[in-house]
Protein backbone atom coordinates (compact mmCIF):
# COMPACT_ATOMS: atom_id res chain seq x y z
CA UNK A 1 0.00 0.00 0.00
CA UNK A 2 2.01 3.13 -1.08
CA UNK A 3 -0.30 5.58 1.08
CA UNK A 4 0.48 3.83 4.42
CA UNK A 5 3.92 3.05 3.61
CA UNK A 6 7.43 5.43 4.34
CA UNK A 7 7.93 7.78 1.42
CA UNK A 8 11.73 8.84 2.61
CA UNK A 9 14.21 6.19 3.67
CA UNK A 10 17.43 7.24 4.28
CA UNK A 11 20.18 4.42 2.45
CA UNK A 12 23.81 3.41 3.66
CA UNK A 13 25.00 1.53 1.31
CA UNK A 14 28.81 -0.78 1.81
CA UNK A 15 30.91 -2.02 -0.67
CA UNK A 16 32.02 -5.35 0.88
CA UNK A 17 35.07 -6.99 0.11
CA UNK A 18 33.64 -9.88 -2.59
CA UNK A 19 31.91 -7.08 -4.52
CA UNK A 20 28.47 -6.96 -2.88
CA UNK A 21 27.05 -4.11 -1.25
CA UNK A 22 25.65 -4.34 1.87
CA UNK A 23 22.24 -2.50 2.01
CA UNK A 24 20.84 -0.58 5.93
CA UNK A 25 18.68 2.52 7.43
CA UNK A 26 19.29 3.97 10.48
CA UNK A 27 15.32 4.39 10.23
CA UNK A 28 15.15 0.61 10.94
CA UNK A 29 18.25 -0.06 13.07
CA UNK A 30 19.47 -4.00 12.93
CA UNK A 31 17.90 -4.75 9.46
CA UNK A 32 20.60 -4.73 6.65
CA UNK A 33 20.89 -6.95 3.37
CA UNK A 34 23.36 -8.13 1.22
CA UNK A 35 22.76 -7.51 -2.75
CA UNK A 36 25.03 -9.13 -5.32
CA UNK A 37 23.87 -7.65 -8.50
CA UNK A 38 20.87 -4.81 -9.72
CA UNK A 39 18.29 -7.64 -9.06
CA UNK A 40 19.03 -8.19 -5.39
CA UNK A 41 19.74 -4.14 -5.37
CA UNK A 42 16.18 -3.20 -6.32
CA UNK A 43 14.40 -5.68 -4.01
CA UNK A 44 17.22 -4.43 -0.87
CA UNK A 45 15.28 -0.95 -1.98
CA UNK A 46 11.87 -1.89 -1.73
CA UNK A 47 12.45 -4.10 1.38
CA UNK A 48 14.48 -0.95 3.11
CA UNK A 49 10.71 0.61 2.44
CA UNK A 50 9.10 -2.18 4.34
CA UNK A 51 11.13 -2.32 7.18
CA UNK A 52 11.49 1.64 7.89
CA UNK A 53 7.18 1.42 7.40
CA UNK A 54 6.86 -1.29 10.32
CA UNK A 55 9.96 1.06 12.18
CA UNK A 56 7.81 4.04 12.13
CA UNK A 57 4.87 2.41 12.80
CA UNK A 58 6.26 0.52 16.18
CA UNK A 59 7.59 3.55 16.83
CA UNK A 60 4.46 5.70 16.72
CA UNK A 61 2.81 3.08 18.96
CA UNK A 62 5.67 2.87 21.77
CA UNK A 63 6.31 -0.16 20.87
CA UNK A 64 9.71 -1.14 20.20
CA UNK A 65 10.74 -2.48 16.42
CA UNK A 66 12.07 -6.32 16.41
CA UNK A 67 15.59 -5.85 14.93
CA UNK A 68 16.10 -3.05 17.33
CA UNK A 69 17.60 -5.66 19.82
CA UNK A 70 20.45 -6.85 17.27
CA UNK A 71 22.02 -3.05 17.11
CA UNK A 72 24.66 -2.70 19.03
CA UNK A 73 23.90 0.42 21.95
CA UNK A 74 26.99 1.83 20.90
CA UNK A 75 25.71 2.31 17.45
CA UNK A 76 25.92 6.22 16.35
CA UNK A 77 22.73 5.77 14.74
CA UNK A 78 21.18 5.45 17.94
CA UNK A 79 18.42 7.81 18.53
CA UNK A 80 18.73 9.69 21.58
CA UNK A 81 15.14 9.37 22.86
CA UNK A 82 12.19 7.26 21.56
CA UNK A 83 9.62 9.73 22.02
CA UNK A 84 10.11 14.01 22.41
CA UNK A 85 10.35 15.60 25.17
CA UNK A 86 7.74 18.19 25.97
CA UNK A 87 8.43 21.72 28.19
CA UNK A 88 7.28 20.27 30.95
CA UNK A 89 9.45 16.89 30.51
CA UNK A 90 12.35 19.27 30.10
CA UNK A 91 11.71 21.21 32.88
CA UNK A 92 11.70 18.28 35.71
CA UNK A 93 7.72 17.64 35.80
CA UNK A 94 6.91 14.00 35.26
CA UNK A 95 3.03 14.26 35.59
CA UNK A 96 3.07 14.14 31.77
CA UNK A 97 0.09 11.44 31.21
CA UNK A 98 -0.05 9.45 28.48
CA UNK A 99 -3.05 9.39 26.43
CA UNK A 100 -1.86 6.64 24.09
CA UNK A 101 -0.56 3.08 24.48
CA UNK A 102 3.15 3.45 24.84
CA UNK A 103 3.12 7.06 25.68
CA UNK A 104 4.26 9.11 22.23
CA UNK A 105 3.37 12.91 23.36
CA UNK A 106 2.76 14.78 20.14
CA UNK A 107 4.52 17.98 19.77
CA UNK A 108 1.24 20.08 18.63
CA UNK A 109 -0.72 19.63 21.86
CA UNK A 110 -1.21 21.20 24.88
CA UNK A 111 -0.30 19.68 28.86
CA UNK A 112 -3.74 19.63 30.12
CA UNK A 113 -2.52 21.52 33.41
CA UNK A 114 -1.47 24.70 31.03
CA UNK A 115 -5.23 25.39 30.17
CA UNK A 116 -7.14 27.90 32.55
CA UNK A 117 -10.65 27.76 33.07
CA UNK A 118 -12.59 31.40 32.63
CA UNK A 119 -15.82 32.41 35.01
CA UNK A 120 -18.02 32.31 32.12
CA UNK A 121 -17.26 28.12 31.83
CA UNK A 122 -15.02 28.14 29.20
CA UNK A 123 -11.39 27.51 29.21
CA UNK A 124 -8.49 29.25 27.56
CA UNK A 125 -5.29 27.41 26.33
CA UNK A 126 -1.72 28.19 26.74
CA UNK A 127 -1.67 29.98 23.51
CA UNK A 128 -4.70 32.02 24.17
CA UNK A 129 -7.54 30.86 22.51
CA UNK A 130 -10.60 30.73 24.26
CA UNK A 131 -12.74 26.95 23.91
CA UNK A 132 -16.18 26.92 24.66
CA UNK A 133 -17.31 24.28 22.65
CA UNK A 134 -18.27 21.15 24.87
CA UNK A 135 -16.81 18.76 22.73
CA UNK A 136 -13.34 19.89 23.19
CA UNK A 137 -14.38 21.08 27.13
CA UNK A 138 -15.54 17.86 28.14
CA UNK A 139 -12.44 15.96 27.11
CA UNK A 140 -10.02 18.44 28.69
CA UNK A 141 -12.16 18.15 31.85
CA UNK A 142 -11.57 14.59 31.88
CA UNK A 143 -7.61 13.98 32.01
CA UNK A 144 -7.25 17.12 34.41
CA UNK A 145 -9.58 14.99 36.31
CA UNK A 146 -7.54 11.84 36.07
CA UNK A 147 -4.91 13.99 37.12
CA UNK A 148 -6.08 15.18 40.29
CA UNK A 149 -6.57 19.05 38.94
CA UNK A 150 -9.33 21.49 39.24
CA UNK A 151 -12.11 20.87 36.83
CA UNK A 152 -14.30 24.20 37.48
CA UNK A 153 -13.54 27.57 37.89
CA UNK A 154 -14.29 28.15 41.46
CA UNK A 155 -11.86 24.91 42.31
CA UNK A 156 -8.84 26.65 40.26
CA UNK A 157 -9.65 29.64 42.16
CA UNK A 158 -9.47 27.75 44.82
CA UNK A 159 -6.07 26.22 44.53
CA UNK A 160 -4.41 29.02 43.29
CA UNK A 161 -5.73 31.74 46.18
CA UNK A 162 -4.92 29.31 48.46
CA UNK A 163 -8.14 29.26 49.79
CA UNK A 164 -8.27 32.79 50.61
CA UNK A 165 -11.56 34.53 49.33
Amino acid sequence: MPGKSARHVDLRLQRLDDGSIRVSTPQARGWAVIAKGPDQLWHAFRTAFNEATIAGYAMWNGVRYDLDELTDPTDPTEPRRRRPFTPREAAGDCSEVSYARGGVVRPDQAHPADWTPNPDGSWSSPRGKTYRDPRYINPLRIKRARMGLSTTYDEWLERTSGGAS
